[in-house]
């Protein structure tokens, strides 16, 4: 009976002595939860600003529609049957003087172009969104009509192109930094080097000693959860750690130490949640002054030595930090690194939001080439383009040379204008008639107003009609 009793008193002191047991072993819980949020927003991928080639392939598609409206003789300088630039070089004899390096910098691209109407079936009959345009006048209107879109096109699809470039080059930036934030410099294999990621992994003392922190949160959170004394697991119960008396492996331990963090990645990386780890981090460091000094460290600390034993766990971030003013963090290296990535992040998106604004504008002028071409090939552009402009009329008395050159096509070329098709200048082949030209200048004031002479507005009147004054 008495054994009993006492037996079972030994089980109740065991039973109360187990949660204190359980809270010595987890001490630097909270230093892990700490580590492992920063181990997270580092190893969150970002992806939301990549920018897809549509806008390019658009103004490609833009540039053949175009090359199927041209001339005979523009298209026969190429042969699209090949798979590559064919001439290599524009035609000597057809190619203007004073524009040589122009054709010759444009040339490939012009050429794609005609490729492109080949291995797409644009203006080629068996593709239903580009048949062909049978009327010559719908044909060259259309080739205007387009010409004028890709003109205004062009710095759009430029600019375009600089920004995935740009986005392009700040993403390998981003990935850089939180590379560089996690493992340090000249990381290898997903592992912190000595001396760069790593002061060193011979010992505590010569890893994680005064001045030796912040190289990576790799190094930190290792320094946070193996001590020099023996092999608690202080840090999570799922981590087994080394006693960092000697040598530590880094190649088996960083692995398992990573696998201890149980927090799910999130689909993107965002600044709020780098911004929302640093501020948990700063909330989490502990302060103490001694001597004159304000040391800050994260971790275990009776007062402020961080030794690498069992009752000192913990990183001295107090190199780091005014000594003098305040606690505030200067140069952390992984933490200057982490808000350099949330830096570039928003220049990500503001990046991203200007290429997606260019790429709906070439969207849109890419649709109204579509509607151009379509309407050229039912034989209705012509029609609408006459619907906008009037036929002038031989009564007309007020029509001027450039009301003539504005008329693109012989049925809206009309009295007293002339249509010339031999003149190679588009906008000159309506011209006002050189009769009409010379009675319209006789008529005028000396300084070429329009208003009649006195002697065109008594014509058909009475003399005293003409002469009498206003009332």
């Amino acid at each position: 009976m008495a054994l009993n009793m006492w037996l079972n008193h030994c089980g109740l002191i065991v039973a109360a002595l187990l949660p204190l047991a359980e809270t010595a072993a987890n001490d630097n819980a909270a230093a892990h939860r700490v580590y492992c949020n920063l181990l997270t927003v580092a190893s969150i991928p970002y992806t939301t600003s990549g920018l897809n080639d549509d806008p390019n392939n658009a103004f490609s598609t833009m540039l053949a529609m175009n090359f199927s409206t041209s001339s005979n003789d523009w298209t026969a300088m190429f042969d699209t049957s090949k798979e590559a630039v064919t001439p290599k070089n524009p035609p000597e004899e057809k190619t203007p003087g004073t524009d040589k390096e122009t054709w010759q910098t444009m040339w490939p691209q012009w050429w794609a172009a005609g490729r492109r109407c080949v291995t797409e079936k644009i203006g080629q009959g068996d593709k239903p969104a580009y048949p062909p345009i049978s009327k010559p006048e719908q044909k060259k209107q259309a080739h205007r009509e387009l010409q004028k879109l890709i003109d205004g096109t062009k710095h759009l699809v430029a600019e375009y192109q600089t920004v995935k470039n740009e986005i392009k080059t700040q993403k390998a930036q981003l990935d850089s930094y939180l590379s560089e934030a996690l493992l340090g410099e000249q990381n290898a294999n997903g592992l912190p080097t000595p001396t760069k990621g790593i002061a060193a992994i011979t010992n505590w003392g010569s890893a994680c000693g005064p001045n030796l922190r912040g190289k990576s949160i790799a190094a930190d959170f290792l320094c946070a959860c193996n001590n020099n004394q023996d092999t608690s697991k202080q840090c999570d119960p799922n981590y087994d750690p080394q006693n960092w008396a000697t040598g530590i492996n880094v190649a088996e331990k960083w692995p398992l130490l990573k696998n201890s963090c149980k927090e799910p990645l999130a689909a993107e990386l965002t600044a709020g949640q780098i911004h929302g780890a640093l501020a948990t981090f700063s909330a989490a460091l502990q302060h103490a002054d001694s001597g004159g000094t304000k040391y800050t460290f994260l971790g275990i600390s009776s007062d402020h030595q961080c030794t690498g034993a069992a009752a000192k766990l913990c990183v001295d971030y107090t190199a780091y930090f005014d000594k003098t003013t305040g606690h505030t963090a200067t140069k952390i290296p992984w933490k200057e690194k982490l808000e350099k990535a949330a830096t570039t992040i928003t220049v990500l998106e503001a990046k991203a939001l200007e290429g997606r604004n260019l790429a709906r504008q070439i969207q849109a002028n890419f649709h109204i080439c579509q509607g151009i071409y379509a309407a050229a090939a039912t034989g209705t552009l012509v029609d609408s383009v006459n619907n906008a402009i009037s036929p002038l009329k031989p009564s007309t008395t007020d029509i001027s040379e450039a009301t003539c050159n504005n008329q693109t096509t012989n049925t809206t070329c009309t009295p007293p204008c002339i249509w010339h098709e031999s003149k190679s200048d588009a906008n000159k082949k309506c011209s006002l008639n050189p009769k009409k030209a010379a009675e319209r200048q006789a008529t005028q004031t000396p300084e070429g107003t329009g208003e009649k002479t006195e002697t065109e507005k008594c014509k058909g009147k009475l003399e005293q009609e003409c002469t009498k004054a206003p009332e």
